[in-house]
């Protein structure tokens, strides 16, 4: 090939916590605790838009905001609904690619929820 020139600006890196040769438990703890996190990062965000003029978020503004893949952030989004902390609104908003998208808002359980994170400092950075 000649000419062809490999850029590594477009080459997508994984930088993952568990090590190389990780056991079944290693991985799914692993893969618990990075879902717990998204959770969280879902939840404080449709609860700062609930409280903005935005009235929540929809899956593709979270996926911006929390730096996620669109499809984790839609599983979280249908966990989050089904125990209680968000709920889907009357309200839809396109996408970028112009198709309509439910808004979710936080739940009066949610609300307390968050709160209580706030509280305990679960959102702080070690």
């Amino acid at each position: 090939m000649k000419g062809y020139r490999m850029s590594l600006q477009n080459v997508q890196v994984n930088y993952e916590a568990l090590h190389k040769n990780a056991t079944a438990t290693e991985k799914e703890a692993y893969e618990k605790c990075k879902k717990q996190q998204i959770r969280k990062d879902v939840l404080l965000h449709i609860y700062i838009a609930s409280n903005g003029p935005n009235t929540g978020c929809t899956g593709s503004e979270l996926s911006i905001l929390c730096k996620k893949v669109l499809n984790s952030v839609r599983a979280r989004l249908t966990e989050l609904t089904e125990d209680g902390f968000i709920m889907k609104t009357d309200i839809k908003r396109k996408n970028q690619n112009n198709c309509n998208e439910i808004v979710f808002c936080i739940t009066p359980y949610g609300a307390v929820t968050v709160e209580k994170l706030i509280k305990d400092k679960a959102y702080e950075q070690n």
